[in-house]
């Protein structure tokens, strides 16, 4: 009776963990989302696609996105800044940008430290910075991750293309779509 109270004990912790854990994913994605859409919303506001061209609104989504920590919108505020003739809040942005891994900064800075804007540390530990980043980014459990999710993926593939024709049609929708699609992308 103790023994099955125990082991009830540990799958409710078990349980609770995993929501948890599901959870937290959940909240990230979703903030990764909220800053994507904020960044595609400054470019709907400069092109004036779908809305009317408005540059403070661009501004500030960019900002919103910037904050959010998205270094797109870092780097598309030192453009901004750099045209306006502000060069230090421009290599601000450029330095932040390019310290969470956005190339376009870093040739930006190249092209500044070339032009002898910025000094050579300040470059030199930004270039530092940045392929750290990167590195971080290649690691061996991330490759193995993708290996993995490329052989789901492919296995996934396989089982569909063997089942027969009626199997497939009886299938709902958006299942033969995204299995569909992703025979086509490959």
């Amino acid at each position: 009776m103790i023994k099955l109270q125990s082991e009830k004990l540990v799958k409710d912790a078990i349980i609770k963990e995993t929501l948890r854990v599901r959870l937290s994913i959940a909240v990230k994605q979703l903030n990764w989302v909220i800053r994507k859409r904020t960044i595609a919303l400054s470019f709907l506001y400069n092109d004036g696609y779908g809305v009317e061209r408005d540059m403070a609104q661009r501004l500030h989504h960019l900002e919103e996105a910037a904050i959010g920590g998205q270094p797109e919108a870092r780097h598309n505020l030192g453009v901004y800044e750099i045209n306006r003739r502000k060069i230090k809040r421009g290599v601000k942005h450029f330095i932040i940008a390019a310290s969470h891994g956005n190339s376009e900064s870093m040739k930006a800075l190249k092209e500044l430290r070339a032009a002898m804007i910025i000094c050579q540390e300040d470059f030199e530990s930004t270039l530092r910075t940045h392929q750290a980043v990167l590195d971080a980014s290649n690691s061996p459990q991330r490759e193995a991750a993708f290996a993995a999710m490329q052989f789901l993926t492919l296995s996934r593939r396989v089982i569909h293309e063997n089942k027969p024709r009626e199997d497939r049609e009886s299938e709902p929708f958006y299942q033969r779509h995204n299995n569909e699609t992703s025979t086509k992308n490959v």
